[in-house]
């Protein structure tokens, strides 16, 4: 739901409020879910994989494979998952599984990250 100069400034809020040795837990969709293609065809590109809708001006922004660990570098890794989430149903609508990425990282004790190493 954000946009790529959001999703930017997010990461960047989490590098200055995360104390040194605090956690993230982070989940996102990625280019594996289904409304990635419905997205491509029928909203309007707005950066990359991040897509607007004409109609409301709905965001959906999509990770790339990976992109979830290289958004914190420097930061130490516990849980990493990509793939089709849970089977699931919003309302009436069809039963769907969403391409998600999950990521739990810890900010390193020094606070430094790999950029300034």
């Amino acid at each position: 739901l954000l946009t790529r100069d959001d999703l930017a400034a997010l990461v960047q809020a989490c590098d200055n409020w995360l104390a040194p040795n605090g956690l993230l837990l982070i989940t996102a969709f990625t280019t594996a879910d289904n409304g990635f293609a419905e997205c491509s065809k029928n909203w309007t590109l707005a950066g990359r994989n991040s897509f607007v809708k004409p109609e409301t001006g709905q965001i959906r922004t999509y990770l790339d494979p990976g992109e979830i660990i290289e958004l914190f570098p420097g930061h130490e890794t516990l849980h990493h998952w990509e793939g089709l989430g849970p089977k699931h149903q919003h309302g009436d609508g069809p039963i769907q599984r969403h391409g998600m990425a999950e990521l739990v990282a810890r900010r390193p004790a020094n606070g430094f990250d790999s950029h300034s190493c």
